[in-house]
């Protein structure tokens, strides 16, 4: 008989895992549960910790695209605006993964010979969307530079902030408002829309799920089940935030954030979020909103491309919410 702990840890995730919000009976009983899981979920991602601090977020424009916006004390960060030369009125706030070059890698050089971003906050500038573009802690310059220089962005700052009694999640999630702030306050542009790819797409499921006020969100190229993804094989430690199965499965998570319009979009040779699992937690959304009668409000889709952007579908459907 050998030994390995597979078994154990498939008989945790089916012990806490908590009920699936699709087997709920009524939009009632929905809506309570999510207000009650939302309220767990600012916990689980020490929310209050950060917002008890009570600092008041300063917003400095650095160069003609660049600002900087010191959120917390001694933490400050690059936010990129990128203007249209004819505006239709709309700001998406542009929430990039992981990317060697930060968040400056999904909209110049650097970068886009490889198949992630395609230029998509470019594009999306190029039709008439002015695109707000944060760098997240873990990434570009966000990394702790006293570490091994292999590990001093994700995985440092991931595993130090839970030493802590934070969450690097958390205080992503927390620098998308605080960029949608500052976006409001010191740009005066009021963000409408929300994207976020790959580990990008998990703050945007994470912020939308918290309450955040948008007509219309895309998660591209994150959402497969857990199971089926961060489980089975290796990914970067920040997907792994202790206590979220008291949420729920991936589905459970995204769908805090219902009955706002959604996009789920994900590439059909994605090997890192499988499209099976993403097929599952469509199925589990597709419940959840049709229990709220907003099935006109969740659409899926899936690309022939692998773990990258579908730059021509998600223009269009945010075309679709220009008056």
């Amino acid at each position: 008989m050998g030994y390995s702990t597979d078994a154990f840890l498939e008989f945790i995730y089916d012990k806490y895992r908590a009920k699936p919000l699709s087997m709920c009976i009524s939009a009632d009983e929905l809506r309570e549960e999510c207000a009650s899981r939302r309220k767990r979920l600012r916990t689980i991602l020490a929310m209050d910790k950060l917002e008890a601090l009570g600092y008041e977020i300063k917003t400095e424009r650095v160069s003609e695209a660049e600002y900087r916006i010191e959120a917390l004390p001694e933490f400050a960060f690059p936010v990129w605006v990128l203007e249209p030369s004819v505006p239709n009125g709309k700001t998406v706030l542009y929430l990039p993964g992981h990317d060697a070059y930060g968040a400056r890698g999904s909209f110049s050089d650097r970068g886009q010979d490889k198949p992630f971003h395609h230029w998509l906050p470019l594009r999306l500038k190029e039709s008439g969307y002015t695109v707000v573009v944060p760098e997240l802690i873990g990434f570009g310059e966000l990394v702790k530079e006293k570490f091994s220089e292999e590990h001093r962005g994700c995985y440092a700052n991931t595993e130090l902030t839970q030493l802590m009694g934070l969450n690097i999640e958390g205080i992503r999630a927390y620098q998308a408002f605080c960029a949608v702030r500052a976006a409001r306050d010191a740009m005066g542009l009021n963000v409408n829309f929300l994207y976020g790819i790959s580990g990008g797409g998990l703050i945007a499921a994470l912020v939308s799920a918290l309450g955040g006020d948008f007509e219309a969100v895309v998660i591209s190229n994150y959402g497969a089940s857990f199971r089926t993804s961060i489980m089975p094989m290796r990914h970067c430690a920040d997907n792994y935030i202790p206590s979220i199965l008291e949420i729920g499965e991936s589905a459970d998570v995204i769908a805090l954030g219902a009955p706002k319009p959604l996009l789920l979009t994900n590439g059909k040779a994605d090997r890192i979020f499988p499209c099976g699992g993403v097929k599952e937690t469509a199925e589990e959304l597709a419940k959840v909103y049709r229990l709220l009668g907003a099935e006109g409000n969740f659409r899926s889709s899936l690309h022939s491309g692998g773990h990258e952007a579908d730059v021509e579908g998600t223009i269009g459907f945010f075309n679709g919410f220009l008056g």
